[in-house]
Parts: structure tokens; sequence; C-alpha cells
């Protein structure tokens, strides 16, 4: 302990002031007794006593303000060991983990322990803030003004998103590459088992790994769906509970009322509740929610939207003649797309022949799956570029029928990539990044041939082939798959991520806003022209492309009438759900800075507590009048 203004320790004399003058009052006066107020004097010898024991308290309590009050001007501290606190002079990536698990007191810790960590470094280090709640972004990149990280950490809210350490570590790679410092990694995060720390590449740098919170019980509803039936008005609702005890469940409006109410025991900490309410007439959402409060209130409550209608219509166009016998890409591609959403309306899905494909087969189709087509005709080409125009989307699969001259001949301009010649050879999936993507659960594919593809300015590759080659790649509402969607050139349809996959292009490259199964905790929506989105809160954005999607609730998209044309849910993702503790990485090689210690103030306590100590002085000072 020290302190940095000693000099003011010498207002401690001043606590003779207090102690002089109740010795002063105590100093006893000549008695002199009088026979007529003997009686008197009897009758108040209590009430002394008790004016004894009151004075004596107020002694303290003015004794303790005086101490309180030097000691806080003369501002104490504690020395306290903490990592990168040496003043060295560094390049220092601070990661946080601002997922749903880590909760508004392990956020406030992490932001305080990066403060910490900005204090310590050497003035002149250059600084990088990264965040990894999914998807991880770089919320400063490399600066020497250590402003600009304060002003981004005051700026921190916790959310529904995912954890992303693996995408956080490739952004601190690339935050320290060319660096002209030492290089340092601080990561702060709870550490949660569904974050798999341990299986994460971070850089080769001097690393330190601190841990937020402790692993807590943990309640919630995990997972929710509707199913309404509109001819009898009720609706069957099923969902999936997270909780170590019996637990009342509650189906209720959006504005608190009652509809249903059960008690789930669950099962090795796991229960599913199904149960049918009747909805009001005018609600489009339900939540379901347990009672009580837990370590995590924003997961006991989970909104399940009332959507009878479907979401967007898919033509598939067969350039193969295997899909009408029930293989090919078109047939794995029905049966995927066919699948019913856990959230949302299903897909309306029908199927052409390459042939039949002209405008009056693209009319109120949202999303056009070509798959295998050797050389769009002039019609075809002409229809699908009309669809794309008018706000439709297209999904182009390849195979051994593709002729990719003529492609580029036609639409060339139209589509993410330009297509070259058959590579032959095997090859895996590697996606760029992790944790939210259309590429989930398809880290394991193989492919066999692939077409080559080269990449038009603005467009995103989403993967690639382990030779570096473009797996998918997307542009506005077009997108590119360089394989098959059969078994012909790759596994991919053989993996469990397949059907999310082919949801999420059908629903992403929709002009239209459809089902809400399409946008996950940070990811941005593209919108159709002059529509909005009002969220939770209520309050209305207008934006082409809407980000602002961490806050859990139901988001409702509007036209330029404001009617709802559009509705989807933010929820966390259910193994946010999960507090159970993960191990936590071994910290990098460091030099002589690992052990450095920081003053760390607490001046402020002591004036806290000094304004207590007055009020308390002041009311037994009030007391003692009466």
């Amino acid at each position: 302990m020290g302190f940095a203004a000693p000099l003011a320790l010498i207002a401690l004399l001043a606590v003779a002031g207090p102690i002089a003058a109740h010795l002063m009052r105590q100093k006893d006066l000549p008695v002199r007794p009088l026979p007529t107020l003997a009686l008197l004097m009897r009758a108040n010898a209590e009430s002394r006593r008790r004016f004894r024991i009151r004075d004596r308290a107020l002694l303290a309590l003015r004794v303790l303000t005086v101490l309180l009050l030097a000691l806080a001007a003369a501002a104490p501290f504690v020395w306290r060991e903490s990592v990168f606190a040496d003043g060295r002079l560094a390049s220092l990536v601070i990661v946080i983990d601002d997922s749903f698990s880590v909760g508004e007191d392990g956020l406030d810790a992490a932001v305080a322990r990066a403060e910490e960590a900005l204090a310590g470094t050497g003035e002149g280090s250059e600084l990088s803030l990264v965040l990894a709640g999914a998807p991880a972004r770089l919320a400063v990149a490399r600066t020497e003004d250590p402003g600009r990280i304060r002003r981004a950490l005051r700026a921190l809210r916790t959310g529904a998103r995912g954890t992303d350490l693996d995408g956080a570590a490739r952004l601190a790679t690339r935050a320290l590459a060319g660096a002209r410092h030492h290089g340092r990694v601080l990561v702060l995060s709870d550490f949660a088992a569904h974050a798999r720390a341990d299986a994460v590449d971070w850089p080769e740098v001097e690393r330190a790994f601190e841990q937020l919170g402790e692993a807590e019980p943990n309640r919630a509803v995990t997972a929710a769906v509707a199913a309404p039936d509109p001819a009898t008005g009720r609706v069957s609702i099923r969902a999936d509970v997270q909780s170590g005890d019996p637990i009342a469940v509650r189906v209720e409006t959006l504005a608190g009322r009652v509809l249903a109410e059960t008690e789930v025991e669950p099962a090795d900490g796991r229960a599913t509740l199904t149960t049918e309410v009747v909805a009001p007439s005018d609600a489009d959402a339900l939540l379901v929610r347990l009672d009580g409060d837990d370590a995590h209130p924003g997961d006991d409550a989970r909104p399940v939207l009332l959507d009878a209608a479907g979401g967007p219509t898919v033509l598939l166009v067969d350039g193969d003649a295997a899909g009408a016998a029930g293989r090919g890409e078109v047939a794995y591609l029905s049966r995927a797309l066919e699948v019913r959403p856990a959230e949302g309306g299903p897909l309306r899905v029908r199927t052409v022949d390459a042939d039949a494909l002209d405008a009056g087969t693209l009319e109120d189709v949202d999303v056009v799956f070509v798959a295998n087509v050797g050389a769009p005709s002039a019609i075809a080409a002409r229809a699908l570029r009309d669809h794309h125009a008018a706000g439709g989307g297209l999904v182009l699969s390849v195979g051994d029928r593709v002729d990719s001259r003529a492609w580029r001949a036609r639409l060339g301009d139209l589509l993410p990539a330009s297509l070259g010649g058959e590579l032959a050879g095997p090859r895996d999936l590697a996606p760029e990044r992790t944790g939210v993507g259309a590429v989930d659960g398809l880290t394991a594919v193989h492919a066999s041939r692939i077409l080559s593809a080269d990449p038009v300015a603005g467009s995103e590759i989403l993967a690639r082939w382990s030779d570096g080659s473009p797996a998918l790649v997307v542009g506005e509402r077009v997108a590119l798959w360089t394989s098959t969607f059969d078994e012909a050139w790759s596994d991919v349809p053989l993996h469990p991520g397949f059907v999310a996959l082919t949801h999420r292009l059908a629903r992403e490259l929709s002009g239209h806003a459809h089902g809400p199964s399409a946008v996950a905790p940070g990811d941005s929506l593209s919108l159709p022209p002059g529509t909005r989105v009002e969220d939770p809160a209520g309050e209305r954005w207008a934006a082409e492309t809407f980000g602002r999607t961490t806050q859990p609730g139901v988001y409702r998209i509007l036209d330029e009438s404001d009617a709802v044309v559009g509705r989807f849910v933010i929820a966390p993702p259910a193994a946010e759900s999960d507090l159970s503790a993960g191990s936590v990485p071994e910290a990098g090689e460091r030099e002589g800075g690992r052990g450095a210690s920081h003053r760390a103030p607490f001046g402020v306590w002591l004036y806290l507590l000094f304004g207590l100590v007055v009020l308390g002085e002041g009311a037994l000072r009030a007391r003692r009048r009466t």
C-alpha cells in the first residue's frame, strides 16, 4: 500500500480536535446539592447514561470522519500484480470476449482489466482491440492513441452473440503483422466449454489469458418453435429447457399476458415442453418464459413467431437427367430445401428442366438454383437477368455439363466469379471464417473435381478448397458453388450442414423479407428498397443493410406504408446458455514484464465511506437532541 499525496496525511493531526472538544464537554462543574432537586436528579440518571453512550458514539464517528477524509486526500493505492503492466514499449492486441455467456458483469470486468493493461503500456506502444463475439471483429485497428481504445471499450454492450475465439485469434494475428515492437496478446474471456479455447491457434507471441467470472448453474429456454393452426386458432408450442431442477414455464404474449403455465422436470438438466395455447388474434409472436431469475436473465425467455406463411419460393433448374430419376443435384437440393426450419415458415420449392426456363417460369420466384446446366439459352439468360434486376436471387452449382465459356458470354457480368476449366484431384473444404456463416457444419467436405473460378471485385469468398481455390463465392444476391451439390464431384449433401447451407442461401439471396432463421446474432440483413426494421425497443431503422442484430427479441420488417412484410427473432445460440467452465489456454512464452505491478487506487471508496459516516453522524446528532 502507498499514497500518491503523502503530505495530505498531516491532516490526521486534526483528529485531536473532536477529542479535545469531547473532553472539554465532559469536564465536571462544581456540584451544589439542592434537596428540592434530588428527586429530579434521580429521575434523570438513566437519561444521562443514554446520552453518555451517544456522546461516545458521536466522538467515534467524528474521529472516523477526519481519518477517512485525510486518508482519501492522500490518494491511497495498493500494488497489484498484473500481466503486461511493466511500461514496456510493445505491440499489444487486447481480445475481449463480448459473447452472451460472458454477461454484463464479465464484460465490465473485461473493460476494467483492459483499462489496466492500457495504463501499464509504454508511451508510443501500438494498440489494437479485437472483439470475440461472433462474428469476431477488429474494433480498433493498430493505433498509438490509447484514447481510441478507451472510447471503444466504453461503447461495449452485451448482446446475444455467440463465441468466435478462433476468428478473434486470426484477427489478432493480422493485427500484429508488421508490428514495430515486441508482440503481446491479452485475451479476456469466460473460456466456457463451448468456446473450445484450447483448440484455437493463437499468435506465436507473448500471451496472457485471464478468465472472467466463474461457472454458475444457468436455466434457459434454448429453443422454441410454434405451429399455428388457422382452422382452430390454437398454437402448438414446443420448447427446449435447460435447468437442474423442476421449474415452472409460462407461455405469454409480448405484453406479459399469461396464456399457459406448466412445470417441467428436467432429466440430466434438459427437458422439452409441449403445450397448446389460444393466441390473441393480433399476436404475431409469443414468449416462452421460465419462472424466477438466475445467472443469465437474458435467456430465461425466448420469443417464438406465429408465422403460418411460408418462406421464399425456390425454383430448381435441373440440367441433369438424373434429377428426374430421384438422383443428381436437384434431388438432393429438393430434399434439403423441403425440410421445415426450426423457425419461420417452410420454403416453397418447385422444379423445372433447363429447357423450360423462361420468364414465365420465374414469375413469383424469389431464388433460383441452377444445377449443372450446360449453356443457358438466350431466353433463359434474359429471364435470369430480369429476375435478378427485379430483386431475385440466383445460386449456380456446376458439374460435368457446365460450359464455362457459354456462361461467361451470356451471364458473366452477373456472376460473382468468372468460371474456368475443370480441376481434378482431392480437396477439402476450408471456411474463410467460423462461428457464423453459410459454411458452418461443412468443414469435413471433400471434393474430387471442381471448376476453377476467378472472383470479381466486390464479391466475397465464404469458403475455399484446401488448394486455395474458391469453393463458395457470393456477390449481390448471386452465389457460386464450384463443385456439385450431389455425389458426382463432392460429398457435400451427405454432411449435416448441407440443409443449413441451402436454406441460408435461399433466404439470404431472396430479394424479399421472409424467414427469421436467416438472421443470427451479429449478422447483417440486406433490406429491399423502401423497407425499414423495427427493433425490439420499437426504434425504426432505414438502411440498405441492417446490422443492429445483437439484442434479443422480435424484429419486424416494414414496407413504405408501415405494413409488416417480414419478421425475425434474435436469440442467443443454445450453446451460450451452457456456462460450464472450459480449459484456459496456457500462456505463451514471456519476457521480463510478466509479473509487473501497477497501482490500483481506492481513494474513491474512502470518499464514499466518508459520506456515509457524515450522514450517520448527522442522524445520531439529531436523535440526541430529541
